[in-house]
């Protein structure tokens, strides 16, 4: 456990000192490093001290404190200064790493405050879905709806102009292909021709996502929001999605390849493929069991939705079968909430992670994802474009048609592709019979929680 406290106005010397500008408790099953938002802004100003002091709480291990230092021959690079970093026993009484031992170690805490410009991103993510009379966002603070653009084919959301807003990405085929729309500017701009799926992912390392997506007869390619360049991953896949669950700090590339046995997974860290389950119906990877590393989360036809852990391979069921699923901390606990449209039920459920309770959002989208579409928590910052479609200048991406295309990347559907292992493949074997154990859509015990706060316009069926 972590008991987090932001200081401003800190004397030297003196870590709590100054002013209490906020705290945050977190909790984590793992060991590791995790990054944890705040409820709310703490402002700072150029040349001003503030400091982050963080209380561990380890039960079962007496030195839960994780330090950089120089060790020869094994880490030579670590840096150190007075004044940096501190320890203490008792909150009260603090000591400079700086000091200890003459400094031989060059010992530093491991600890890291994002600042940003003029934003902070808001710690709950919102409801993003397309219906029949355009693209809407559903605030996770008000519940009120704004809408983006007119109906797409597919979504997906990503800040990628990096104002800590996500950018709403779209298919629109009758606009040319992939759109997005930048929350910074309101501007619609073409990203490539019509793409089969897409999704967003940090697939370089950078802090930002990138958009990714699948093209047939061509493969699996993700754009650089700098120059434009696309790089291929994959040869074609149905579905796909991304992220990080070899815990290298990068996304890693999740698809559905039916023909090589179903969803598999690309390492960012090496490379390697793994195959993950069997064939899924819809795939969305996100941090379900808050553990700071992703999950797969996957709905199987006549078996439910499950999500996999990262680290032991285990499947937990989560519900009955969803038609389509995705997820998103909605709530603001620091775990991701699972998101599916159920039509048997009136459409769009969240359930909480925090309370494990069900609450309709909406009647049935077309398509859903999650993204944090405001900033500082505000119910709806960004325009309304209203009743329109994407317009704006072409942009190169992959292409039909295009010719001396390079599929030598071995992967799914690639000429030399092996079979990296077979172990926790499906949630349950093919004919299983299931018991339902969470009250939810579809299951005994099904209760309407939430009818309130639906899209404009809409009625329950």
């Amino acid at each position: 456990m972590a008991d987090i406290y932001v200081y401003n106005n800190v004397t030297a010397g003196a870590p709590t000192s100054g002013t209490l500008a906020a705290t945050k408790s977190v909790t984590k099953p793992y060991a590791g490093y995790y990054t944890a938002v705040l409820n709310a802004p703490v402002p700072v100003t150029q040349g001003q001290n503030f400091s982050v002091v963080i209380k561990f709480t380890n039960s079962s291990y007496s030195w839960p404190m994780v330090v950089e230092q120089y060790v020869a021959g094994y880490s030579s690079g670590v840096t150190n200064a007075a004044g940096q970093s501190f320890y203490s026993s008792d909150g009260t009484g603090w000591g400079d790493w700086y000091d200890n031992s003459s400094n031989q170690y060059k010992i530093n805490n491991c600890i890291k405050a994002f600042i940003g410009g003029d934003c902070t991103p808001n710690a709950k993510k919102d409801l993003v879905g397309s219906y029949t009379d355009g693209v809407w966002y559903r605030s996770s603070d008000s519940g009120a709806w704004t809408q983006l653009g007119s109906p797409a084919t597919l979504l997906a959301v990503g800040d990628l102009d990096g104002d800590c807003i996500d950018d709403m990405i779209g298919i629109w085929p009758s606009q040319g292909g992939v759109w997005v729309k930048y929350s910074k500017t309101g501007t619609w701009a073409l990203l490539s021709s019509t793409a089969r799926h897409i999704t967003t992912g940090d697939m370089n390392g950078d802090g930002k996502p990138e958009l990714l997506g699948t093209w047939d007869g061509q493969g699996v390619y993700w754009r650089d929001n700098t120059t434009g360049a696309w790089t291929q991953l994959a040869t074609p896949a149905n579905l796909i999605t991304a992220g990080d669950i070899d815990g290298d700090g990068k996304d890693d590339l999740i698809g559905i390849w039916p023909s090589q046995g179903g969803v598999w997974a690309k390492s960012s860290l090496n490379g390697a493929w793994t195959q993950l389950s069997s064939t899924a119906t819809d795939i969305a990877a996100g941090d379900m069991n808050g553990d700071g590393r992703k999950e797969l989360l996957a709905t199987y036809d006549g078996q439910g939705v499950y999500y996999r852990n990262s680290l032991t391979g285990a499947w937990t069921l989560m519900s009955t079968p969803a038609t389509q699923v995705t997820c998103g901390d909605l709530d603001g606990d620091g775990t991701d909430d699972l998101i599916g449209i159920w039509p048997s039920q009136s459409g769009v459920w969240v359930k909480y992670s925090k309370t494990g309770a069900w609450a309709l959002l909406s009647s049935s989208a077309t398509d859903i994802v999650s993204g944090r579409m405001r900033a500082f928590g505000a119910s709806g910052t960004m325009d309304s474009m209203g009743l329109v479609s994407p317009f704006g200048a072409f942009v190169s991406g992959p292409q039909k048609g295009r010719s001396g295309l390079d599929l030598s990347d071995q992967g799914p559907g690639g000429r030399h592709f092996v079979n990296k292992a077979g172990t926790n493949l499906a949630p349950q074997p093919s004919g299983a019979s299931m018991i339902p154990t969470t009250a939810g859509p579809g299951e005994p015990g099904f209760r309407f929680i939430e009818q309130k706060n639906l899209r404009p316009g809409e009625k329950l069926r």
